[in-house]
């Protein structure tokens, strides 16, 4: 059946020297992969179909099929052209794998998708402050996915970051959320920036992505971290 939706560019796997198989986070139907042909042609499909476009497909979608096929395709015309600033970009990349390795295919999530495309709509923003981004991304997508742990008894006893629950003995484990790392979290939750050096961050963000890795895709290892690493402040 003919299908129409928005969509974020996720992935584009080249499969041709005109072809591509072009992974894309559908509102209508979740993940979905499509072949698409003529990548370099008339039409544009190379430029529109880059990783972090947002658009508005129409396609031949069966469930029954690994790859759609898309009949026509344009940008959204109401969100922000993606940003040339190095910074922007890899957090972009950043998002972008992180969201592709959390949803299962296939699975329509409105709400996450709602929720996705009002981040990377601020993430364009350039009154946007990035030092707390990434993240801040974590943590939503957390509440997203429905693995996001009880940070008000974190805030008291910390966190064991290989279960998800507070400590119940005095031996703390080796992935451990500190007190006072969940307090910093709830305030950015709420809206605050946390008053925090370089490393501390660092060190945070770190203990958050281990935790999403271990509740979320165990197997997937997080390639886009080490690039933005260097350039976060």
């Amino acid at each position: 059946m003919l299908a129409k939706s928005e969509a974020l560019v996720l992935r584009k796997i080249p499969y041709s020297d005109n072809s591509a198989i072009i992974h894309l986070f559908t509102c209508e139907h979740g993940k979905l992969a499509f072949m698409v042909n003529g990548l370099h042609g008339k039409q544009g499909k190379a430029a529109l179909l880059q990783p972090g476009n947002w658009i508005e497909c129409v396609y031949y979608y069966q469930s029954s099929q690994n790859l759609m096929r898309i009949k026509e395709l344009h940008m959204l015309p109401s969100f922000p052209t993606p940003s040339a600033e190095p910074m922007r970009i890899q957090l972009r990349v950043f998002c972008l794998e992180l969201v592709q390795y959390s949803l299962p295919d296939a699975v329509q999530d409105p709400n996450l998708f709602t929720w996705l495309k009002g981040r990377m709509q601020r993430l364009e923003r350039p009154d946007t402050v990035l030092t707390w981004f990434p993240l801040l991304f974590v943590l939503q997508l957390l509440g997203e996915l429905g693995h996001a742990p009880d940070l008000d008894s974190a805030e008291l006893r910390g966190l064991n970051l290989d279960t998800g629950t507070t400590p119940l003995s005095a031996a703390l484990p080796h992935h451990y959320l500190h007190p006072e790392q969940a307090r910093l979290s709830l305030q950015l939750l709420k809206g605050v920036n946390p008053v925090s050096d370089r490393n501390a961050r660092r060190d945070l963000l770190e203990k958050w992505l281990y935790y999403l890795q271990k509740q979320v895709f165990p197997e997937k290892e997080i390639r886009s971290y080490s690039v933005i690493l260097d350039m976060m402040e």
